[in-house]
């Protein structure tokens, strides 16, 4: 799970993600609000692959380019299906 400052691009990113909604909520501004994704941050290939959807399901071969920043963003070069997308609350 990573989270994300909506509303996020839809079409050709970058979308920038956070590890934690903590890290999201620090960046955001107070127009923004924090989303959840329900992704995994592959290291290994530098990409984002599915991790489940809280609505629907998605296709499991779905992926997008992704890198890990040195002050801990990972950011996306692709749009991230509607699907792995939920608003986050401090209190789910």
């Amino acid at each position: 799970m990573l989270y994300t400052l909506g509303p996020i691009p839809q079409e050709n990113g970058p979308v920038v993600l956070y590890f934690s909604p903590r890290d999201a909520q620090a960046a955001a501004t107070p127009c923004q609000r924090i989303l959840g994704v329900a992704v995994h941050y592959d290291a290994l290939m530098h990409r984002l692959v599915p991790d489940g959807s809280p609505t629907q399901t998605i296709d499991r071969k779905w992926s997008t380019p992704a890198d890990d920043q040195p002050d801990g963003r990972i950011v996306a070069s692709g749009a991230i299906p509607a699907p792995l997308l939920f608003v986050w609350h401090p209190h789910q």
